[in-house]
């Protein structure tokens, strides 16, 4: 399994790394074209391939692994 993020300006951590929740790993950037939007945005995958083919072919839904709290 591969997770990543997508459209990171700069990362602020290495490949490797543990993280906690919580903790900064970049900043959010503009690059790609998603649907057209020009506004800085990120993208979380999982993916079976280390190089997938665009669109949703060889990704899963990330809400299946991730437990999202809400902080609001």
């Amino acid at each position: 399994m591969y997770f990543r993020y997508t459209h990171v300006q700069s990362a602020s951590v290495k490949v490797g790394q543990r993280v906690s929740s919580g903790d900064p790993i970049g900043l959010s950037g503009v690059s790609g074209n998603a649907s057209g939007t020009r506004a800085p945005h990120l993208h979380f995958e999982i993916t079976n391939d280390p190089a997938p083919p665009k669109g949703l072919n060889y990704k899963y839904n990330p809400a299946f692994y991730v437990n999202n709290v809400s902080s609001t």
